[in-house]
């Protein structure tokens, strides 16, 4: 069961970036709905709900390659302060890096 947790993260990984894949042929139906906005363009919303969403997903990644370097009950509390520290970091760097672009087209 020491694996649970690394399992479990590489499987949320690949889900979300199979879902940003999705977002990424611009597909605006699958954004949710709580975070949806009325943008001009729809379909480069849902391209950059998608960028983010896939550089999120590194986080869970990186986490389960963490969670598994060393003695379980030790690496297992490192790992989720990874998936912590990589979920907030990497939407501070997706949203500075691809809002540029989302501003200039509204």
């Amino acid at each position: 069961m020491e694996y649970g947790y690394a399992i479990l993260m590489f499987a949320f990984a690949v889900l979300m970036w199979i879902y940003a894949l999705c977002l990424r042929s611009g597909d605006y139906g699958l954004v949710l709905r709580g975070h949806a906005t009325s943008p001009k363009d729809k379909k480069a919303y849902a391209r950059y709900v998608g960028k983010l969403v896939a550089l999120v997903a590194i986080a869970p990644f990186l986490s389960a390659l963490v969670s598994l370097i060393g003695p379980f009950s030790i690496m297992i509390l490192v790992a989720v302060a990874v998936l912590i520290i990589g979920i907030v970091a990497f939407l501070i760097i997706g949203i500075k890096c691809f809002d540029d672009g989302q501003n200039d087209e509204e």
